[in-house]
């Protein structure tokens, strides 16, 4: 069953010609330029500030090593442990910002076609992911999940091969009766 209207998700209908041939709009363009400088911005942000909480956690263990409360080696592996938590963490996000400036440099997209799924829409700091079938895709917007999260509808999506990002999506009409109640 195909509707004759095709609704757009996160585009106009300008940005889904160009993005049917594999290409990001200049408008979308625009938009990923500003959603990458905010994110880069959080990201010095959080590398500010797990700078500082570093610096303090240490003088703080060096603190209660000294004073005997508890023994260096636990106070050493403790120190190992929140550093390397704060590393992962920060470079997962700069790696992020990377793949997506990355894409806006390519200029390129990938089309698929698929079904989301409800229940596994995860929030991060910079993305919510969401599961298309058996992949896992990010948003960057919290908007655009409420909007694809319909029963059962198929979209065409347009994503950004290196950050799997989802900047747009085409309904294409078809929804199975089989579909409706998940």
């Amino acid at each position: 069953m195909r509707s004759p209207k095709k609704p757009f998700v996160a585009a106009t209908h300008a940005d889904i010609r160009i993005n049917r041939l594999g290409l990001i709009s200049q408008q979308q363009l625009q938009q990923l330029d500003g959603y990458i400088a905010a994110s880069q911005q959080r990201v010095n942000l959080l590398a500010r500030r797990t700078i500082k909480l570093a610096c303090f956690a240490t003088l703080l263990l060096v603190l209660l090593a000294l004073v005997r409360v508890i023994l260096l080696p636990v106070a050493l592996l403790l120190e190992i442990v929140l550093v390397s938590f704060m590393l992962f963490l920060t470079a997962g996000m700069q790696r992020f910002v990377r793949q997506l400036a990355r894409d806006r440099d390519d200029k390129a997209l990938r089309l698929i076609k698929g079904r989301a799924s409800r229940s596994r829409l995860q929030a991060h700091p910079l993305y919510h992911r969401l599961n298309v079938e058996l992949q896992s895709y990010r948003l960057l917007d919290p908007m655009l999940a409420r909007q694809l999260l319909r029963r059962g509808e198929l979209y065409q999506y347009y994503v950004l091969p290196h950050s799997r990002v989802i900047i747009a999506a085409e309904a294409i009409g078809e929804t199975a009766a089989q579909y409706r109640g998940y």
